[in-house]
Parts: C-alpha cells; sequence; structure tokens
C-alpha cells in the first residue's frame, strides 16, 4: 500500500458555538467520531476546517446550520467541500449528507415554509421577477389626477384621497404639487 493511501477516511470535526447551541454537547456529540477537532470556541474558523479538508475526508458536524450562520454561507461551503472531494456526515441525525442535492432541498424547504423569496438571484433572473410590489395605480386619469394634486386649495392628504393613492405615492409619481414650502406668514 502507498503511503497517502488510506482505506478509511480521514475523519475531521466542526464545532460552531452560538448562543443556542453551546460547545459541550456539540463537542461531545462529535469528538468521538473523528481524528481532528476545529471549534469556533479556540477561535478556529470554517476557513481553518476547509483548509485541513482532502479528498476523500469526511467532514462531521452536529447539524448542517453549524456550517454558517446563513444559508448562503452553508451552500458555500458545502460547494468548497463537494470541489475539494470531501463529505459531510450530521451526527445530529445520524446520517451522511448528499452534497449534491443541498441546493435542490434548500429551494423545496422554503417553498414549504412560505418563503417568498427566490433560493437566489440567478434563479430569480430566470425566472422574469422583477421585485419590489406593484405601483399604486390612481383612480382617475393622469391628467384629471394632476390637477387634483396641483389644486392649491386641498391639502395633500385631501387631495391624495381623492386620487385614490397614498400621499407618498403621489408625490413619488406624480412630482411637487408647485406650491410654496412652510406655513404663511401672518
Amino acid at each position: 500500500m502507498k503511503s497517502g493511501d488510506n482505506k478509511t477516511p480521514h475523519r475531521i470535526g466542526w464545532v460552531r458555538v452560538s448562543p443556542y447551541y453551546p460547545a459541550k454537547p456539540q463537542i461531545e456529540a462529535v469528538q468521538p467520531r473523528v481524528a481532528a477537532l476545529y471549534s469556533s470556541a479556540n477561535g478556529e474558523t470554517i476557513a481553518d476546517v476547509l483548509q485541513a479538508v482532502r479528498k476523500g475526508n469526511e467532514v462531521y458536524v452536529h447539524g448542517l446550520d453549524r456550517l454558517g450562520e446563513t444559508r448562503a454561507e452553508v451552500v458555500a461551503v458545502l460547494e468548497a467541500l463537494r470541489n475539494v472531494g470531501a463529505s459531510v456526515y450530521d451526527v445530529e441525525i445520524g446520517t451522511p449528507v448528499s452534497i449534491d442535492c443541498i441546493e435542490a432541498a434548500a429551494v423545496m424547504i422554503g417553498r414549504l415554509a412560505g418563503e417568498r423569496r427566490m433560493p437566489s438571484s440567478e434563479i430569480a433572473r430566470k425566472r422574469g421577477a422583477l421585485g419590489g410590489r406593484a405601483r399604486a395605480k390612481p383612480k382617475l386619469k393622469k391628467a384629471d389626477a394632476l390637477k387634483v394634486w396641483k389644486d392649491a386649495t386641498l391639502s395633500v392628504e385631501v387631495a391624495a384621497h381623492r386620487i385614490g393613492m397614498h400621499w407618498r405615492s403621489c408625490y413619488r409619481q406624480l412630482g411637487g404639487r408647485g406650491l410654496p414650502a412652510g406655513r404663511k406668514r401672518k
């Protein structure tokens, strides 16, 4: 057998501490299964783990959420592990995790949870999403709405109510009223 050839993969553990997930229970779950353990409690980062990982290694974590603080961070770490050729084992659920299906699972979980955002900006653009709320439409035609809006005898709120929009939308879509700013002098 050549040096460097291993029948059993090298196992690396990662523990990311947070207020809801203290170090002790994570270490107790991960440490017996790994040869090397990295922990954020010791000042180490996931970048240290990624630097130590080689092809064929297994990274043990106590829940996939421990790989990052956001979905984007978790997906980036999993992508980096896939590029190296490493695998991930979730000790909390007791199974290896297929890195190839993580993004599809994130999309599915987001849909089940009622998430309204697209899984990524690239997918949103492919689907033709423009983003933002639809603009408010006035009840009146634009020319009539402008006449009501420019009427100096009406307050901003009354004019906006007659137009059928919020006064901020009126300013945004119809522009200024053309009236002097401030209070009248006596």
